[in-house]
């Protein structure tokens, strides 16, 4: 019999548990947001019903202004030289 001995393969990707366990969580990510992506094609959302006259929009709870950031005061205190 001859049989000639391979020689060892040589490991290219020897991984830690821990690289091993991040690499798990970055594949079953894809994944997941491959799924969520294909489900929601295959499933839109309906159009928004349009507001009847006579319903009104909620008024926003934040009415208050902020006041200009300082670099729009310098500029109209410039424009109010000239």
């Amino acid at each position: 019999m001859n049989r000639e001995r391979k020689p060892p393969r040589r490991q290219i990707f020897i991984l830690t548990l821990k690289e091993k366990k991040t690499l798990a969580f970055v594949l079953c990510a894809v994944v997941l947001g491959w799924a969520t992506k294909h489900y929601r094609d295959a499933h839109p959302r309906p159009l928004p019903a349009p507001l009847a006259k006579s319903q009104k929009a909620k008024p926003s709870h934040s009415n208050r202004t902020s006041p200009p950031p300082a670099s729009a005061e310098l500029g109209e205190q410039e424009q109010e030289r000239k």
